[in-house]
């Protein structure tokens, strides 16, 4: 569990159920198989996250049985990214320009994915703090209907890379 203040003009702690502080050094993470498939053209995922070690390559969300199979949320340096490796379609890659390398601040992250969009650039909607991220560092959107790993039955992690087993995160 993890404890948060209270808000502003508030005095005191107070713990959150259901929170978790994930440390590199301790490389833990949470993983499971889904045992049906949902849909890998249409999802969004949203965290809210608060980060621990700044300026390196963090993966947060994982699906895929090796690093030519993969779909990842993660922080590349201080950039969110979304990334699908997959051998059976075309590399996709979503980053921001903006850093987000405020440890002390919680943000919540949200990627919405609808391949099924006719216009390219509607395909990966991302969202920190509610407002829709329109500057990018590095854009390679999903072709109409691509899949990606994610919501396929293969192991899915929070907190790292698997099955590389690298990529920690920290926060």
């Amino acid at each position: 569990m993890s404890v948060l203040p209270v808000g502003i003009g508030s005095s005191g702690d107070y713990e959150i159920s259901r929170s978790v502080r994930f440390r590199s050094s301790a490389t833990a993470y949470f993983n499971r198989t889904p045992a049906v498939a949902g849909s890998q053209t249409r999802w969004t995922w949203n965290a809210w996250v608060k980060r621990g070690i700044l300026s390196t390559t963090q993966t947060m969300f994982h699906a895929g049985s090796s690093t030519a199979n993969e779909t990842m949320i993660m922080f590349d340096g201080d950039k969110l990214r979304l990334y699908n490796d997959a051998a059976s379609v075309a590399n996709m890659n979503v980053e921001t320009t903006a850093l987000h390398r405020d440890s002390a601040a919680w943000y919540m992250f949200t990627v919405v994915y609808d391949s099924a969009q006719a216009t390219s650039t509607n395909r990966v909607l991302m969202y920190v703090n509610g407002v829709q991220v329109t500057s990018f560092a590095s854009t390679t959107y999903p072709a109409l209907n691509q899949t990606t790993v994610l919501n396929s039955v293969i192991a899915t992690a929070i907190g790292q890379r698997r099955p590389a087993g690298d990529l920690i995160f920290d926060g």
